[in-house]
């Protein structure tokens, strides 16, 4: 009975083969065999595809892959493929592209159907043997695109992406079964995505963790390398290693990967590709700015590194490209870069004689009189000269203010403290405040409070330590200020319970055993406030002394 079993089978497998014309016998050979996984290696599922371009283009259906992290690709003969990137995907007709790297790509012939006529969905052979099936009705959406319902015997939703062909051996569509509804949608209409730079953050393909290519467009290429930021960093290294590939020219990729190296620690390779991007690109002043500009920033401390920064970045290296970069192609952020590395080497008049001439050219900057005041004050320029260019740089900020014009408010309100001017100092550091609405530290906080003190605005003063209290809520020096400042608003107790807080934060801080004396003897604890003023004076404060005198 077994061996009757078997040799039906064999003869069925005959019969289909014989019954399959030659043109379809030759489409499995374009066919792919997608597995994906999720980022702990769990297998999600096993999807067919399709080529549909020499250049490794194919196509699937898109649901198998929402929520991959990555994809394993085969080939009709079984041999590994590499999966590239997505080309797009819609999950309305459910349809993706994407591309993968193969040693031999045999892309399919796009085609159509008329109701009524046969066709075949062809899987890799992995997953089974092709099916016959007939066209039901041809329809059409946006347009020029088909839709076809199908009948299609013995298929399964596990073909679904899997290739429809006519008897030309053409595709007309991916498969797709849901239910007892089967259909294939034009192939056409997956082969017309097209990625832009915005691809990047679509969030169709978002929901796939896998890596978005980029245009073929320069500008989009350029937006898209921006934005590939927020994915994952490996696929965001291989996005920028496309982007050197295809425009070797541009400056963008080899600044990206720059970055990318530094932030890994590689700051060798991160040199290696600043003097690659002054040899390959077009724009040779551009190229020697950003050169100039990351040196720069790392040896001021703008731009953190691991490790030591390579031996040939100084100032002086600096200095030099940036002057290359405006022989080339002289340009105000050139010259302006070309001033802040002068300042930065301590050669204040002459990079105040360069600021001077960028505050007459366009555009005016505030960042500009800033660096002036700066300037100014190095070279020990009075009050009043330096307090007129910080009034000048917020004078050129553009109206209404935004967050850009903070820190000129800071500085002109630090710059109204140094010269005893304490409430016009108040509204600079307000308005500052606000503009960095939940992004300030509590050192801040501590810097305004000591400002507001030398004011005699002793209110604000403690609303302002405490917030810093909170903001640090283990930096004991807080603590001890507020202890402080409520004794001289006569609020011995609450003086008293800052304190102790800080004695629970370091039992060794002299200052918290002096403070919580002092607030004990105005409670009428008097012993115990002795004994904590002496323990304080033994611990080393140097205050506790006098306090002592006073009580005796």
């Amino acid at each position: 009975m077994r061996k009757n079993s078997l040799i039906g089978c064999l003869l069925l497998w005959a019969s289909m083969a014989m019954a399959q014309p030659a043109a379809e016998k030759n489409v499995v050979n374009s066919t792919l065999t997608l597995t994906t996984y999720t980022a702990d290696g769990t297998q999600r599922g096993v999807v067919p595809a399709v080529f549909i371009g020499s250049d490794g283009v194919a196509v699937s259906a898109w649901k198998p892959f929402e929520g991959t992290d990555s994809v394993g690709v085969k080939d009709y003969s079984g041999a590994a493929c590499a999966f590239q990137a997505l080309l797009g995907a819609d999950d309305i007709y459910d349809l993706t592209k994407f591309s993968v790297s193969a040693a031999k790509v045999q892309p399919l012939s796009l085609g159509k159907a008329a109701a009524g006529e046969e066709v075949w969905v062809v899987p890799p052979k992995q997953l089974g043997a092709p099916v016959k099936g007939k066209v039901k009705v041809a329809d059409h959406f946006n347009t020029s695109y088909n839709y076809y319902q199908l009948y299609v015997g013995g298929a399964s939703e596990k073909l679904n992406g899997a290739a429809v062909v006519n008897l030309k051996g053409e595709l007309i569509g991916l498969f797709s079964q849901s239910g007892k509804q089967q259909s294939a949608t034009d192939a056409a209409y997956a082969r017309d995505f097209v990625v832009t730079g915005l691809s990047q953050n679509n969030p169709v393909m978002r929901r796939a963790r896998l890596r978005i290519a980029l245009p073929e467009s320069e500008r989009e290429a350029v937006v898209a390398l921006l934005l590939s930021n927020s994915q994952k960093p490996s696929d965001h290294a291989a996005t920028i290693r496309e982007f050197i590939r295809k425009f070797p020219h541009l400056t963008d990729g080899y600044y990206a990967m720059t970055m990318l190296a530094l932030g890994k620690g590689d700051n060798a390779e991160a040199d290696r590709m600043l003097q690659e991007s002054v040899a390959q690109a077009s724009k040779k002043g551009e190229a020697h700015f950003n050169y100039a500009n990351v040196i720069y920033l790392v040896l001021t401390g703008q731009q953190s590194i691991q490790g030591d920064a390579p031996a040939t970045w100084t100032l002086d290296k600096a200095l030099s490209e940036v002057q290359q970069a405006n022989a080339a192609d002289p340009q105000f952020i050139y010259q302006h870069l070309m001033a802040q590395i002068i300042y930065a080497q301590a050669h204040y008049a002459d990079a105040l004689t360069l600021f001077e001439s960028l505050a007459r050219m366009e555009p005016r900057l505030p960042e500009t009189y800033l660096e002036m005041a700066q300037c100014k004050e190095q070279l020990g320029a009075d009050n009043a000269e330096v307090l007129a260019l910080l009034e000048k740089s917020v004078e050129v900020c553009d109206t209404p203010y935004t967050a850009t014009s903070a820190p000129y408010f800071y500085a002109r309100g630090l710059q109204y403290a140094k010269m005893g001017e304490y409430r016009k100092a108040m509204v600079d550091l307000l308005r500052y405040e606000y503009f960095n609405q939940g992004r300030l530290g509590a050192d801040f906080y501590y810097q305004r409070e000591q400002i507001e003190l030398q004011g005699k605005l002793y209110q604000q003063a403690l609303g302002d330590i405490l917030t810093a209290c909170r903001l640090a809520p283990e930096e004991v020096e807080y603590h001890a200020e507020a202890g402080s400042l409520y004794l001289r608003v006569n609020r011995p107790q609450d003086a008293a319970e800052a304190a102790k807080y800080c004695i629970k934060i370091n039992p060794d801080y002299a200052d918290g055993y002096l403070i919580l004396g002092i607030a004990q003897t105005q409670l009428d604890q008097k012993a115990d406030g002795i004994a904590n003023i002496e323990k304080a004076k033994a611990m080393g404060n140097t205050q506790a002394d006098s306090f002592l005198k006073k009580l005796k």
